[in-house]
């Protein structure tokens, strides 16, 4: 099943968490472009065959995550759009590829939520994964992944 977001013409105030996150983190979104997403239900990123960039590996049946990078720069951060669309959201859990990330397997992750400070988010490296715990959504957030 596919979401649909939903237009809501509320007053400034009510966006300016948001707002305010994508202002102060404009270099994640210039230059990036879309490198792989993940949407439950019908839609699916084809463009990887079987081995995708990442994926959703326990709990999150209910997250969308869209990958931004900048094209032709490796060393670049990747941005991670995620959404819980979850009545509850709960914690859950990404796999990076890290193979098709950087060369070896360290990768820094942080977390940017409106509203919040950056959150560091602990990783696991685990055969060609690196694990990524992510603490519940309400309902957006950007991981934010680097080379270390």
């Amino acid at each position: 099943m596919v979401k649909f977001c939903v237009f809501y013409y509320g007053k400034p105030e009510d966006y300016a968490d948001m707002y305010r996150l994508i202002r102060d983190n404009a270099a994640l979104f210039d230059g990036h472009e879309d490198a792989a997403f993940i949407v439950p239900g019908s839609l699916k990123d084809t463009r990887y065959g079987k081995l995708p960039p990442f994926e959703i590996v326990e709990e999150g049946k209910d997250v969308c995550a869209f990958a931004r990078a900048v094209p032709g720069k490796a060393d670049a951060p990747v941005a991670l759009h995620l959404v819980d669309w979850a009545k509850t959201p709960a914690p859950f859990r990404l796999a990076l590829q890290t193979r098709r990330s950087v060369e070896g397997d360290a990768l820094a992750a942080t977390l940017l939520r409106p509203g919040e400070k950056p959150t560091p988010l602990l990783s696991t490296v685990k055969n060609s994964q690196t694990l990524l715990d992510i603490p519940p959504l309400n309902p957006w957030g950007i991981v934010v992944v680097t080379p270390r």
